[in-house]
């Protein structure tokens, strides 16, 4: 019987620290999380990651963006230490970022590649490696609706999943609404990035949107009527 991870692919580091994101994660019954970096420098030691992974039942896992081309791509890599840092930081062709990361046993993840982070939508990304059966990020918190259509549609026509995560636009307390549920083993990096390559996951939204507030709408204000003898009425009796 294979199992079944409900997992956040993208919480951004700036959002919080890996302990709060932890914590979050365990309060809202997730069984894993990527805590996306910037660049390498920023990437946690691994005995932190330790620590903070034994106070719940939330797995954190270590995520690289990179940015280019007009794509946003998630890298995760199960062992950081093996990686190319400077092949992964400097690439600028998808290909052979993907055969890079491959090599590893990693993945790389589109991530809303149709939004970017001031609302606007681009109606062409980047070129695609070839044959990259992973699906997309295509549902998080805060995204444009515009740029959601369009991931969702450009991942339909290519036959991929539509992947949720909180993502690069929402913060720690928007965690919980959107998530990737995939089948494997929610302890192991490894286990998350072989079925993300095998193209499997599916996204689950968790909680709805909160509704807008509704501005109070002021009733209409109802004339006093006028009392007998008052000024009006003894014009109109004159």
């Amino acid at each position: 019987m294979r199992k079944q991870a409900l997992i956040d692919l993208y919480v951004h580091s700036s959002t919080g620290s890996i302990g709060e994101i932890a914590d979050v994660a365990s309060n809202l019954g997730l069984d894993a999380v990527c805590y996306v970096v910037d660049s390498i420098e920023e990437m946690p030691a691994q005995e932190e990651m330790n620590l903070v992974n034994e106070r719940g039942h939330a797995n954190l896992f270590p995520g690289f963006c990179i940015e280019g081309n007009g794509t946003r791509w998630l890298v995760l890599v199960p062992d950081w230490d093996d990686a190319p840092m400077e092949v992964l930081e400097t690439t600028d062709d998808a290909q052979l970022l993907a055969d890079a990361v491959g090599e590893l046993g990693g993945a790389i993840v589109p991530i809303c590649p149709h939004q970017m982070p001031d609302g606007e939508a681009i109606g062409h990304v980047g070129v695609f490696p070839k044959d990259h059966p992973v699906g997309w990020v295509s549902m998080v918190v805060d995204g444009s609706h515009l740029g959601r259509h369009l991931d969702m549609e450009g991942v339909s026509l290519i036959g991929r999943r539509n992947l949720g995560a909180t993502g690069p636009f929402g913060r720690v307390d928007h965690m919980g609404r959107f998530a990737t549920l995939i089948p494997a083993d929610a302890s192991s990096l490894a286990s998350i990035t072989s079925a993300l390559n095998e193209g499997l996951g599916v996204c689950v939204e968790l909680r709805q949107a909160p509704e807008p507030k509704k501005s109070k709408k002021r009733g209409r204000r109802r004339r006093r009527p006028r009392r007998k003898g008052s000024k009006g009425s003894a014009e109109k009796k004159s």
